[in-house]
């Protein structure tokens, strides 16, 4: 495995896991949460394999670019049943997520293959289980507000948004793991969901029938673990200032 380089290994494990990923939600299909979970589960392993490395944040960054190729793919609109979708969007990319270390240590315990280790990101006092239950309930506020506010041009900017929120986020509450944030978002989500059936579904109809869940789960993983990348980035980056100048 380690003959080949580290981005070509990256860039294959992606290719294959996100056309494994699609196909089975294209023609799985993905219609229960059972089969969403193998869907999930099948990709990763293929995925897992391939790449054979180990970075924080990484599997969620990895399943959420599948899952929003597969959403792209699918565009399945339907806004009363839209809550269920969510559901299935969200059991493939947890399933994603779980089963790419348990795929890495089956190679590692069986095949005695060796997977390269990055460094971890340092312990903070803000990044605890406190830290990270105020990073979960943010984001579960501000998800719904963001998505009813860009209405339409959700399917455009929610990224985005989402990049800066998490980035936000984890510049307020250093050491938190993308986990958290992730968690957050998919409450917000489902909060959004429920909206359906309420005196506000005018203001949520023109997002949720413009946006498919797998690729609204998808776009939700890959930006904000960009987001919480990018502040740890600055962070270390910060720190390396401040140690050269003392």
């Amino acid at each position: 495995m380690h003959r080949y380089s580290l981005s070509l290994r990256v860039w294959l494990a992606q290719i294959l896991g996100s056309l494994l990923l699609s196909a089975g939600v294209l023609f799985g299909p993905v219609d229960n949460p059972a089969r969403a979970l193998a869907v999930g589960a099948c990709a990763s392993s293929l995925a897992s394999a391939v790449a054979g490395f180990r970075f924080p944040g990484w599997p969620w960054f990895s399943a959420g670019l599948a899952c929003s190729l597969a959403g792209l793919l699918r565009q399945h609109y339907q806004l009363d049943d839209w809550p269920w979708q969510l559901s299935l969007a969200s059991a493939a990319l947890v399933a994603y997520v779980v089963f790419w270390p348990i795929a890495q240590g089956t190679l590692i315990h069986v095949f005695n293959v060796e997977t390269q280790e990055y460094e971890r990101q340092p312990e903070s006092p803000h990044g605890g289980f406190l830290g990270g239950l105020n990073v979960a309930l943010y984001s579960a506020i501000i998800t719904p507000v963001i998505l009813l506010g860009l209405g339409a041009a959700s399917h455009w900017f929610v990224g985005l948004a989402w990049f800066f929120l998490a980035a936000w986020l984890a510049h307020a509450y250093p050491g938190t793991r993308p986990e958290w944030h992730l968690l957050g978002n998919l409450c917000g989500l489902a909060l959004l969901s429920n909206l359906t059936g309420t005196a506000l579904l005018p203001m949520a109809r023109p997002c949720l029938l413009t946006l498919d869940s797998f690729w609204l789960v998808g776009q939700t993983g890959a930006w904000s673990s960009l987001g919480v990348w990018c502040a740890q980035w600055h962070f270390h980056h910060y720190l390396d200032q401040r140690q050269t100048r003392s």
